[in-house]
């Protein structure tokens, strides 16, 4: 029984062992299995990266704006039209001439013994301004006639309902013999107006001399001259070229058209206009288009016979009135051949003397851009940029302008080559590469340390393979790389940092 008893236990005991062995094999096991799963794959593992040396430099890419910069407007021109006829309402002013033989004498007095307006040797024409009523105003005209011994003036107002044609008052002037004159303004006006007529003068001594005299004429509301007016019959389109001889647009059906030249046309052009630069700028243009065969004209500022035969022989050529003259409003003289940029009229608006019909712009080319806030200390005149695949640019000028209600720094880039393939107003992809710090070790931004303490390092890995701290003083940062300064760093040091 006793041995029995003893084969029992021996058994049970042995089986522990067993089963202590089998859970101990199973928990190593798993240790070596958890071990070897993290030796494959390391949590956070560091690479190695190289130090360089000199310029930090951060790239800020911008949208940019092909413009035309070299542009010019034309401005639509009426023989006989003045600044007066585009005066603002409620006032215009008229002036006119006299040619006297006495001296220049008080435009409010006849003339005294210290000089006249003119002696008993000459004889005072006769002188009618005339402003055209706009329907519904009031006609005011006022005849003054001054002699030696009398002076009388006369003034009829009406105010019409329909409209009024303009009113002329012509009165016979006085004889060759008979000292004095006379003159005449008919004045349009709404609410009323003024007219002050200065007499001519007269019963002063006798000399050589004459005066202006200038009548003005207000009302209480309203433009007192009528506007003339053409009608646009054709016009020019956006894209078109426009040079020496081409029509720019017709107005009341006839042709305007651009001559080359430097001056802008301010007058018209005939046998009997002065001496001027404006003449010469024609013939220069004619004789470029062929219009002097035989080599008549020798360009000069003088409008002889010859040049009026070549105008004829132009007039014919474009099926102009073939007259020998050139009429202010006929020809537009442009720098050189351009552009249409804009259009501001279309066929049948009414345009009149100064209205802007045309807008032209040369092959010039610039972009424009918003400085971003950060770079504004950098974008000067002479800094260098990128403009995508054109090439380069360089800033040129700075503008200030309002964007979105605040103040904002517009930079002007030119391109160092054409751009081609962007329309006006296209957009351009700017690279502005700016040069945060020089002459300073470049580290990617990963391989520094901020410590507790405020201060900054990088770990270091020697040749040996051992790695180190190492302080550094940090300078900039510019995209993913930062400028630093280092006493034992160099060029070529090797430096550790997390993987991405």
């Amino acid at each position: 029984m006793a041995r029995e008893n003893k084969i029992h236990w021996g058994r049970w005991i042995t089986s522990l062992v067993v089963v202590a062995g089998a859970i101990v094999a199973t928990v190593l096991l798993v240790n070596h299995a958890s071990t070897k799963k993290k030796t494959v794959a390391p949590a956070n593992p560091l690479v190695t990266a190289t130090v360089s040396a000199g310029s930090l430099v951060r790239s800020d890419q911008v949208t940019g704006q092909l413009v035309l910069s070299d542009t010019f407007i034309v401005r639509h021109r009426i023989a006989g039209q003045t600044a007066s006829s585009n005066s603002a309402a409620g006032a215009a002013t008229t002036t006119a001439a006299a040619s006297t033989s006495g001296r220049s004498g008080s435009s409010s007095a006849g003339g005294s013994s210290a000089g006249g307006g003119g002696g008993p040797q000459g004889a005072f024409p006769v002188t009618t301004t005339t402003i055209p009523c706009a329907p519904g105003s009031t006609t005011t005209t006022s005849s003054t006639t001054t002699s030696s011994t009398t002076t009388s003036s006369t003034t009829t107002t009406v105010a019409p309902t329909t409209p009024v044609a303009p009113v002329t008052l012509d009165p016979p002037g006085p004889s060759s013999t008979a000292p004095g004159g006379s003159t005449t303004t008919t004045v349009c006006g709404t609410g009323g107006g003024s007219t002050t007529t200065a007499p001519r003068g007269g019963g002063g001594r006798s000399g050589a001399g004459g005066f202006t005299r200038t009548s003005t004429a207000s009302g209480a509301a309203g433009s007192l001259a009528s506007r003339v007016t053409q009608t646009v019959t054709s016009i020019t389109t956006v894209g078109t070229t426009i040079g020496n001889g081409d029509v720019l647009y017709t107005i009341d059906g006839q042709a305007v058209i651009a001559l080359v030249g430097p001056l802008p046309a301010w007058r018209s052009l005939s046998t009997a206009s002065p001496a001027g630069p404006d003449v010469e700028e024609l013939q220069k243009a004619l004789i470029a288009l062929g219009y002097d065969p035989a080599g008549d004209v020798t360009p000069s500022e003088t409008f002889d016979a010859a040049t009026q035969a070549m105008v004829e022989r132009w007039q014919a050529g474009q099926s102009l009135p073939v007259t020998g003259q050139v009429a202010l409003g006929s020809v537009v003289f442009i720098p050189k051949a351009m552009t249409v940029l804009a259009v501001s009229h279309t066929v049948g608006d009414a345009v009149g003397d100064g209205d802007v019909v045309v807008t032209l712009a040369g092959s010039s080319q610039q972009v424009q851009i918003i400085a971003p806030t950060n770079d504004q200390p950098y974008l000067v005149p002479g800094f260098k940029v990128d403009l995508g695949s054109a090439g380069t640019g360089t800033v040129t000028s700075l503008n200030s302008v309002t964007q979105s209600g605040t103040a904002a720094v517009q930079v002007v880039i030119a391109p160092s080559s054409p751009i081609g393939g962007v329309a006006n107003g296209g957009s351009v992809t700017v690279t502005l590469n700016i040069d945060v710090a020089d002459h300073v070790l470049i580290v990617p931004a990963q391989a520094l340390a901020s410590r507790l303490d405020g201060s900054y390092a990088v770990e270091v890995k020697s040749a040996d393979g051992s790695v180190h701290w190492t302080p550094v003083h940090f300078v900039a940062v510019a995209g993913l790389n930062v400028g630093i300064t280092a006493s034992g760093l160099g060029a070529g040091t090797v430096v550790l940092m997390p993987q991405e």
